[in-house]
């Protein structure tokens, strides 16, 4: 056997070549206990736990440098890594407590304008956890508002008696600006109804009357019937109704409204005897006519029809008056037509009125005057003037 045959056998893979072999194989191993490694390292640093845990520290430190909204996202990244962590559920509520409170500090004196947006802040907080420290802070909240204002039990108190001239025909002032307060107080009472829904709070009352006025037919039913059935109301029962007084009964339907009245007078210097009254209401809720039946003291009856208009603002413009006599009457009278109109101005409205009177002998009697009066913002009186520009002719 030659030298070269013996060194083959010495060295399979042929001497150098062989050599240069091992190493590749080497290398490849070392490769592979690298890779091996690294994927471990990978796997452990991408395990649900240490990655829950970084992101709660990123979230935390967000929070301590007052990122509120930053810290909100992060920590609602925490919770989808890991939906049961305690500590990114409240680390997100601690969240919202926070913000919920800069926006407090952010003036020196706090307004209602604060308040709202506090509670909306809280809401959103406890919509996403649960956490009942986020409930008490908004009943704590909603609290504040009763002092400030709009929401003071005075304010409150004047809008409703406004909602109540929206339906008599005695409403002076535009629709929009009610509108709008309405919708303030009505998600308000809401807001309230859902974190105090036990308590016995005479503003709810006011909510089917804000609702009635934004057109909320149903909702003004159901938060009639709510107050019907859980605080027992029985005047709000969703229904048509009647009520009794001393000489006679009014009829209301299923929204509050009146619809008719019927009273009776037994005094001597009474002017009628009965008085029957019928009330229609238009599609936007305002009353559009009111039928007034009447007997009369010393004999006759009168008919009366009365109609309503409003401007494109949604304050009374016009009323038309049309009284039929029929009989014998105390005053003689056979027609009467009034027709009133309202212009207005910044402080008020100025009422024109024109009257045509016939009388049972045949006499023709006609009247026009002016009268200034003068309101508040939400409608109310606060004075009339003299009436001017009269004239009485035949």
């Amino acid at each position: 056997m030659s030298r070269e045959d013996k060194a083959k056998m010495q060295d399979p893979a042929g001497g150098p070549a062989g050599r240069k072999y091992k190493r590749i194989i080497a290398g490849i191993i070392a490769a592979a206990v690298v890779l091996i490694a690294s994927t471990a390292g990978i796997a452990v640093y991408n395990m649900p736990e240490n990655r829950l845990n970084r992101q709660l520290e990123t979230a935390n430190k967000l929070l301590e440098d007052g990122e509120y909204e930053e810290a909100m996202l992060a920590f609602e990244e925490a919770i989808a890594i890991d939906p049961k962590s305690e500590d990114a559920v409240t680390g997100l509520a601690d969240t919202y407590l926070a913000y919920a409170q800069s926006v407090v500090n952010l003036h020196d004196t706090v307004d209602a304008a604060d308040l709202e947006r506090t509670i909306d802040i809280l809401e959103a907080g406890y919509e996403k956890t649960g956490r009942e420290e986020l409930h008490q802070k908004i009943q704590e909240t909603l609290r504040q508002m009763e002092v400030y204002s709009p929401y003071t039990l005075q304010e409150m108190q004047n809008v409703m008696n406004q909602c109540g001239y929206y339906t008599s025909g005695d409403y002076y002032i535009p629709d929009e600006p009610l509108r709008e307060i309405c919708r303030k107080y009505a998600a308000y009472l809401e807001r309230c109804r859902t974190y105090f829904p036990d308590e016995n709070w005479f503003p709810y009352s006011y909510l089917p009357d804000y609702y009635y006025v934004l057109g909320e037919y149903e909702l003004c039913l159901e938060a009639r019937k709510w107050l019907y059935e859980k605080h027992g109301y029985e005047h709000y029962k969703p229904e048509e109704r009647q009520s009794n007084f001393e000489n006679g009964y009014d009829v209301y339907d299923e929204y509050g409204r009146i619809i008719y009245s019927q009273s009776r007078y037994d005094e001597a210097d009474a002017a009628a005897s009965c008085v029957e009254v019928k009330y229609q209401y238009g599609e936007d809720g305002k009353l559009a006519q009111m039928e007034v039946y009447q007997e009369l003291n010393g004999g006759g009856t009168s008919n009366s029809i009365r109609e309503y208009e409003y401007d494109e603002n949604g304050r009374l413009c016009k009323v038309i008056w049309n009284d039929v006599y029929t009989g014998d009457n105390t005053l003689g009278l056979a027609h009467v037509i009034i027709i009133d109109t309202y212009a207005y101005t910044e402080d008020g409205f100025t009422e024109h009125s024109s009257w045509v009177t016939e009388y049972t002998d045949g006499k023709i009697e006609k009247l026009e005057y002016e009268q200034d009066y003068f309101i508040d913002e939400m409608g109310g009186f606060i004075e009339a003037g003299e009436p001017y520009n009269e004239v009485v002719y035949q």
